[in-house]
């Protein structure tokens, strides 16, 4: 297998070339670090909302929503479709990632809502449960949630759900496992050049995007264990025990000492994650909840935004898979660009917002982009 696997690129996405200096997998993952653009409370109207998931819990989301200053539309009356910012594996919607996309989405006209899953961020303090790879679920619960906030009419245009690392692959695992459909479900049919004006109208959601998702979790968390990934693993665990721990989470004694002492992500899951979902063996929790297996059952139009050289997530995940036979999926993979990073030259933002502009507005059929994102 080439090392520099990749696919080819639809002619409506834009050309990715690194941006100096983030050169290669490790740089560009923590390239995005380094920045952090103004908060967002500062420039957007926001309004705070938390979203029950009514499941016997009592558990909420908390969710923050922007709004931005022109819509992507040109007539001023037709909202544009809410974007739900997914995180990652111990992050939240202060992650820098989270930032950056929904400050490039904003300025681009899109209406963004910053998720928090449960134990994560502001969730922490009013849920009892944590989260994990197998709360696909809690995507649909949330939806829901986003539904019935009548008053904000937070659904009424739509909604495209974006997921990074392994958001995106919760994301995948809801897709697959849920009724969705949307007419013209192939992502050739979905961002073609006729006008889909009628698709917020007729469907709840209209398409969704992952990025860096891992597609197989045993391969995923064993390639963390290497010694050249021991900066990720350590700050996956720094971040994984910090929610495991903090809040109004129900971890047992016992439970807290595992956690306390596991020096890897395997080791957390085997000894913790796993035995709270109900496994004996952390492979079979891996292999229950991993996104592979249920990719040929999504019906809604999806891009798969991920990079070769990614560091956490091994390229045989996406090369083993045969997209010519998904025609709901559009893999949009380069060779560089990390983890979440897509670092790109001649844009503003990451390439992956671009990405996403594009996508949401052939979608909906509204006017082309203004940036100089086209190829």
């Amino acid at each position: 297998m080439p090392e520099k696997f990749e696919t080819s690129l639809p002619d409506w996405v834009p050309e990715f070339r690194s941006r100096f200096p983030w050169w290669g997998g490790h740089l560009q993952t923590l390239g995005q670090r380094f920045h952090r653009p103004e908060p967002l409370d500062n420039r957007f109207e926001s309004t705070e909302h938390l979203l029950p998931l009514n499941d016997g819990t009592d558990d909420c989301l908390a969710a923050v929503l922007y709004e931005p200053r022109e819509s992507v539309f040109s007539v001023e009356d037709r909202p544009s479709p809410l974007i739900v910012l997914l995180h990652g594996l111990g992050g939240t919607s202060q992650s820098n990632y989270i930032q950056l996309s929904a400050d490039c989405l904003l300025r681009k006209g899109h209406r963004v809502l910053l998720i928090n899953f449960r134990g994560a961020g502001e969730s922490a303090g009013v849920c009892s449960e944590l989260h994990h790879p197998g709360r696909a679920e809690d995507v649909a619960r949330l939806l829901t949630a986003v539904k019935e906030e009548t008053a904000a009419k937070l659904q009424e245009a739509g909604v495209v759900l974006v997921g990074y690392s392994l958001g995106g692959s919760v994301l995948l695992k809801y897709l697959g496992e849920s009724d969705l459909k949307a007419p013209g479900a192939s992502v050739d049919e979905a961002v073609g050049s006729g006008d889909n004006r009628d698709r917020e109208t007729t469907v709840g959601v209209l398409g969704a995007v992952t990025i860096s998702a891992p597609l197989d979790l045993e391969a995923t968390s064993k390639c963390l264990r290497r010694p050249s990934r021991w900066i990720y693993q350590e700050y996956l665990l720094r971040r994984m025990r910090e929610q495991a721990l903090s809040g109004d989470a129900n971890v047992s004694a016992a439970e807290r000492a595992v956690v306390e002492k596991a020096e890897s992500v395997w080791e957390f899951d085997e000894k913790f994650t796993a035995p709270r979902c109900g496994f004996d063996c952390v492979t079979d929790y891996y292999e229950a909840y991993s996104a592979r297996k249920v990719l040929s059952k999504i019906e809604v139009p999806t891009l798969l935004i991920y990079a070769a050289g990614d560091p956490f997530v091994p390229s045989e995940q996406y090369h083993e898979v045969d997209w010519s036979s998904l025609p709901c999926l559009q893999p949009l993979i380069v060779p560089s660009g990390g983890h979440c990073g897509f670092q790109a030259a001649g844009l503003d933002g990451s390439w992956h917002d671009h990405c996403i502009d594009e996508f949401v507005r052939r979608l909906i059929g509204a006017h082309p982009s203004q940036s100089d994102s086209g190829r």
